[in-house]
């Protein structure tokens, strides 16, 4: 009778063990799927990101452009004012010229008789 109710109880716990096992079995196969679809997830991303790393990088490049670009065309823009400051001051010291401020008068009536009508 004991061998009886000992086989009885061995019976139980094969069953239950199968009966988890059958379970585990089906979780593994649930994760290795949900774990499949993360890996193809997680190669979209990282390509998603290897693109985005690509475009910073062009636009970090075309920034570093743009700033030279600006400091040239700010030298360039100092170098012209000087030139303007050196025309002026020439053109300054010309007009203060007694050459030409004692010819004024005889250049405006120049100009008064070319423009008149013939």
């Amino acid at each position: 009778m004991q061998v009886k109710e000992a086989r009885g109880a061995l019976a139980e716990a094969v069953s239950a063990l199968r009966l988890e096992l059958d379970a585990r079995r089906e979780e593994l196969a649930r994760l290795r799927r949900e774990s499949a679809e993360l890996g193809a997830d997680n190669g979209a991303l990282r390509e998603y990101a290897e693109s985005l790393a690509a475009d910073f990088r062009k636009v970090h490049d075309h920034a570093e452009y743009l700033t030279s670009e600006v400091h040239r065309l700010r030298q360039h823009a100092a170098k012209l004012d000087g030139e303007l400051h050196s025309a002026r001051s020439l053109l300054a010291s010309v007009q203060n010229m007694k050459v030409v401020r004692w010819t004024a008068l005889p250049r405006r009536f120049v100009y008064r008789l070319r423009q008149r009508p013939r």
